[in-house]
Formats: structure tokens, sequence, C-alpha cells
């Protein structure tokens, strides 16, 4: 058993420490921001390869990740991850690039009056949705009650740390742009909407259509998701009033409904960029990688995860 620091308490860092947990391990997550003020809090979080590369080791991580969200929908109450039945408008066929991390049999085509005039085809996809005001306090509660420990303050030195564990778990988001001097990372930033939840269940649905026309809707527990934005290199984090009546037209284009439903609360999340995930051990140090997911942090978490064990185990 190896005594281990996970650095991060976002998606990526919790799901990381729980499953080194359940490998067997003694685990410390250290963090600067508690989960309910990470990115992670904001992000819309259905299971959709979205803004991350390399693409291959995506994809891999992408399909055991909804595998374990598979499971853990087996307990919506308790988990807050459901399947759900996404509808994908699709512009140009030749370019599904999700396509490769889907299982079999997940994806079917929508029914012809759906299909906007503007566009080629529109699939259904029956993928995990994470409600993550259930799912990050879900994912906290079985990390403390698999003995974990969480330490709050914010960590300067990526070495003088590793003297202490025996491994240690970067899992940092942005926050390793300074701790690692990583200047491919970058901020995208990400607006949403919380709406009022309808009195019927309404469509999830994405369009990719154009990157200025990106709009989602993903009804969640206890309200509505609208999106959404993914900017590069913007790190705002005020809310933008034009944005989010861009969002709502966007989204009341494909659901009418919308329109009825007031709008509860405007949120922004960064998210971390980076020209691909960094998932690697540090050279000749006893540090493990694991940030700069992009758009797809909830999608590979656990993927992700899995592979930092196997790493630990290679050089054990």
């Amino acid at each position: 058993m190896a005594h281990i620091e996970v650095i991060g308490c976002g998606v990526i860092g919790l799901t990381t420490a729980i499953v080194l947990q359940e490998t067997g391990h003694d685990v410390t997550i250290c963090c600067k921001d508690l989960p309910e003020n990470t990115v992670s809090a904001v992000a819309a979080a259905i299971w959709f390869p979205f803004s991350a590369e390399p693409k291959k080791r995506v994809d891999a991580w992408s399909k055991s990740t909804f595998f374990a969200f598979t499971k853990l929908s087996r307990q919506p109450r308790k988990t807050g991850v459901f399947m759900t039945d996404f509808l994908v408008y699709v512009e140009d066929p030749t370019y599904v690039y999700w396509e490769d991390a889907l299982p079999q049999g997940i994806k079917k085509d929508a029914e012809p009056e759906l299909i906007p005039e503007d566009y080629h085809t529109a699939y259904y996809l029956r993928v995990p949705f994470s409600d993550s005001s259930m799912y990050m306090p879900y994912l906290m509660d079985r990390f403390r009650k698999n003995g974990g420990q969480m330490i709050q303050r914010e960590v300067s030195d990526l070495l003088a740390e590793a003297n202490n564990y025996d491994w240690i778990i970067n899992c940092t988001g942005l926050g390793a742009k300074a701790l690692c001097n990583d200047d491919e990372l970058y901020p995208i930033r990400g607006q949403v909407l919380r709406l009022q939840k309808p009195d019927q269940p309404m469509r999830t649905f994405i369009d990719e259509y154009m990157p200025q026309r990106l709009a989602y809707a993903l009804q969640r527990t206890n309200d509505i998701i609208l999106g959404g934005t993914a900017v590069p290199h913007d790190d705002s984090e005020e809310e933008h009033t034009a944005v989010t009546e861009r969002i709502r037209e966007l989204c009341q284009e494909k659901q009418p409904e919308l329109k009825a439903l007031p709008i509860l609360e405007v949120k922004v999340g960064l998210r971390p960029g980076r020209k691909s995930i960094r998932l690697e051990k540090q050279p000749g140090r006893n540090i493990i990688h694991n940030y700069g997911h992009g758009g797809s942090g909830y999608t590979v978490s656990w993927g992700c995860a899995k592979e930092v064990v196997q790493i630990i185990e290679q050089h054990d």
C-alpha cells in the first residue's frame, strides 16, 4: 500500500483518489478549492468527448468511463448519474469525431422531423449524464467513507510535496499552468444558464453546427442547464449578458418550450484547455500528472484514473 497525495478535488482529482483507494492505497487530497468551487461544479457533465486530445487516448478513456458511469446509473438517486437519450445535431456526417468512443448499439437515427433544414442528420446517443449538484457530493462522500482525508491548502512546490508521499498525483487543472510552469495550458471559458425545472420532461440535445452556435439543453433532477460557450484564452469569470441572451435564443430555436422557464442562475467556469491531455509520470520523480482535460473532464474521468493506477503498478 502506497501513501499517495492527490492535488486537486475537481471531478478528475476526486475520481482518481477513489480509484486509488479502491485499489488498496492510502490517499489524501490536498486542494486550494473545495469541490463546490471547482469548474467541475459548473460543468453540464454529460458523457460527450469535447475539446480534448489526443483522440485515440481520449476515445479509450471515454469508453472506460462510459461503462463506469453506466454502473453508477443503476443507483441514480444516490449517485446523480442516469442514462439519457442525447439528441446530437450533425451538420457534417463525415466528421462525427465522438463515434469511435461509443460502445456499440448506443447511436440511432433521430426522427426526420427533428432535423432542421440546414443540417444533414441527427442522432440519439444513449449516454450517461451526471447531475453535478448530486454527483460531486456523492464522490466526496465515497472518498471519505473509504477513509480519505482532505486538506485545504494551496500547493506551490510539487517537488517539496513529493518528499512527504510515495506518490503525488497532480490533478490541478488550470492551476498546473503556474504549478508546473506549463505554457500549453489555457482557459476555455464556459457560460451556462440554470433554468427552473419544467412540469414535463424536455429533450436533451446539443448543436455544434458552428463554434459561435454551440447550444445544448440538459435536464437535471431539479433544474435545466442551458449552454453554452467554449471560448479559448478567455479567463473572464463574469457573466456576459449578451452571451446569456444568445444561449437562450439558440436553445429556444430547438426547444421553444424553454421560453416559459425563468432563469435561476448564470454560472461561468474555466475549462483547462491544452493541446493534449497530460497524463504521464514525470521522469525521475514520484509525480504523475493528470490534467488538461478541456471539455471532457467528466467523460474521461474514470478512464484516466485507471491509467494512473496502471502507471503506479508499472513502477512498483
